[in-house]
C-alpha cells in the first residue's frame, strides 16, 4: 500500500515467484517425511526391540508425521488463497484498464 495514499500495489512478478518457491518447498514435505520415518526406523532398528525404539516409532508416526501434514495442509491452503488474490488483483487491474479505455473512447 502507498505511504497514506490508500492505493494497494502489489509487485506480481515477486509475488509469483516467491509463490513458486513456496509450491516447490510443499512439495519436499512428502520426501522429508519419508526421510524422517526411514531415519527413526533405523534409528529403532539399532535399539532393538526395546522400549525406546518403540517410543521412537510411536513419535514419529503419532506426533511428528500429524505435525507434518498439517504444516503442509496450512501452507498449501496459505499458497492457494495467496495465488487467488493476487489473480484477483491482476483481474481487477485488467477490468479497471479496460474500463478506464472505454470511458476515454467516445
Amino acid at each position: 500500500m502507498g505511504a497514506g495514499d490508500g492505493r494497494w500495489s502489489i509487485d506480481i512478478a515477486a509475488t509469483q515467484h516467491i509463490l513458486a518457491a513456496v509450491d516447490a518447498t510443499i512439495e519436499d514435505f512428502d520426501t522429508d517425511a519419508r526421510r524422517l520415518s526411514e531415519a527413526i526406523r533405523a534409528a529403532s532398528e539399532t535399539a532393538g526391540a526395546s522400549k525406546t525404539g518403540a517410543a521412537l516409532v510411536n513419535v514419529v508416526n503419532e506426533l511428528l508425521m500429524s505435525e507434518i501434514v498439517a504444516a503442509k495442509t496450512h501452507a498449501m491452503n496459505a499458497s492457494t488463497q495467496t495465488s487467488a488474490a493476487v489473480n484477483a488483483y491482476i483481474q481487477g487491474d485488467l477490468e479497471m484498464a479496460q474500463n478506464m479505455t472505454t470511458t476515454m473512447d467516445p
